[in-house]
């Protein structure tokens, strides 16, 4: 959102208190990525693979939560945010970053049969299939 197009929103959301509303809460989100980008920097990647399945599981959960706690209170639109108290998550980035995670370690373990279409090829896709329909 841009500043000069929601100042005046902000302005009247805070009660005439600030103008700057919007821009905190986005520089508030700015800092949190820097932050996870220096913890991914420093994260050696290798140190993920044998969490890989536990983070897929992980996320499948959170997208079935999604979809229950829309289902549950009737609300009749797209299950994408999951409202945790005092923070929302966005349950599919969580789930993109385990499936990357996850096809890297299931590729890696299956080095000499990828080119088999059901060993290697077919479980990929159908994993893909089940995550996105949800």
């Amino acid at each position: 959102m841009l500043y000069s197009a929601s100042w005046n929103e902000s302005y009247i959301r805070s009660g005439g208190l600030t103008e700057s509303l919007f821009l905190e809460g986005h520089l508030k989100r700015v800092i949190l990525g820097f932050l996870c980008l220096f913890a991914f920097l420093v994260i050696d990647y290798r140190n993920l693979k044998p969490m890989a399945p536990y983070l897929l599981t992980i996320s499948f959960c959170l997208l079935i939560m999604t979809k229950g706690y829309y289902l549950v209170k009737g609300i009749n639109s797209p299950a994408r945010w999951l409202h945790l108290g005092i923070f929302s998550i966005q349950t599919a980035d969580i789930a993109r970053l385990s499936l990357i995670i996850f096809l890297a370690y299931y590729l890696d373990e299956i080095k000499m049969q990828i080119k088999n279409l059901y060993n290697g090829f077919l479980p990929c896709v159908i994993l893909i299939g089940v995550m996105m329909a949800f």
